[in-house]
């Protein structure tokens, strides 16, 4: 429970857009167009580089970033992203590599490369297990976009926070949080113990087996839950404004239009889910794993 505290302050700590998601995509709907979520679990936001409406110049550049380290079995990884994609891949050994590719734009090639440098992976030690990253600029908007890959060895305890941008994770994992204030969040991949999941603006699948305590929240967007057919999870999931199917037998509890209340599998419990959706629709879904 130490690390999912951990998890939860800092998603109090960083979340600036919460609630106010309606009045938010009100201001950078002027700017630029948002695709409503379509039935399913279809992308809303196109993938590549996502820039900011200012306008800093006509020149565009872009610039990489790495950064390697070694990490103890069960380490705590923190990441924040301002503005970009994010793809965490599974690795080997127990080395964390980080690759970034960012854009920047100038006046012309001189100021765009400087913006680009202004650029950087800012990194923090607090205590032996637990690294903190933030991709940050010294210069206003200098940043246009990102692509993040992150490769990790397997039984990490992860907390990524994007603020605009899609997150999509793979692998096993000892805990896994993530935090995309607009853009869609994409696990392909186990989570042992603690998952939180939550998208202020996109969509949200998990596919892959869940531990002890998982919670996903989306405010706009759909949610689809794929886990394997032998675990056994008590659900709780509501919508305010959509709809909730469930492909899986639901046992001792009840099934309507809005929520889904009750026990998904016959065997032994191995874990309780929490959902809920203010604007979208929620499925369950079973699949046959070994």
């Amino acid at each position: 429970m130490g690390c999912f505290a951990v998890i939860l302050y800092r998603r109090q700590k960083r979340l600036w857009i919460g609630g106010l998601t309606v009045a938010l995509v009100v201001v950078i709907g002027l700017s630029f167009a948002v695709v409503w979520p379509s039935k399913g679990l279809s992308s809303s936001w196109s993938s590549g580089f996502i820039g900011f409406p200012q306008d800093m110049g006509g020149v565009l550049t872009t610039r990489t970033l790495t950064q390697n380290f070694s990490v103890a079995p069960g380490s705590f990884l923190s990441v924040e992203v301002p503005l970009g994609d994010v793809l965490v891949l599974p690795g080997t050994g127990t080395e964390v590599d980080v690759r970034t590719v960012v854009s920047a734009q100038g006046t012309s090639a001189a100021n765009a490369k400087q913006n680009a440098q202004s650029v950087q992976w800012e990194r923090a030690t607090p205590n032996a297990q637990e690294i903190d990253l933030s991709l940050d600029s010294t210069l206003p908007n200098a940043l246009r976009g990102s692509r993040t890959v992150i490769t990790i060895p397997s039984k990490m305890q992860i907390s990524l926070t994007d603020h605009l941008g899609n997150v999509t994770s793979s692998g096993t994992f000892e805990a896994l949080s993530v935090l995309d204030n607009m853009g869609n969040i994409t696990n392909r991949g186990n989570v042992l113990g603690e998952l939180d999941l939550q998208s202020d603006l996109g969509d949200i699948l998990q596919e892959g087996s869940v531990g002890s305590q998982t919670v996903i929240q989306d405010h706009l967007g759909n949610i689809q839950v794929i886990v394997p057919s032998r675990q056994t999870l008590q659900i709780d999931a509501t919508t305010d404004m959509g709809s909730v199917y469930s492909r899986l037998p639901v046992l001792g509890g009840t099934v309507t239009d809005k929520g889904l209340h009750g026990q998904i599998g016959r065997g032994r419990l191995s874990g309780t889910v929490q959902i809920t959706d203010n604007l979208g629709d929620i499925t369950f879904e079973g699949a046959n794993t070994p």
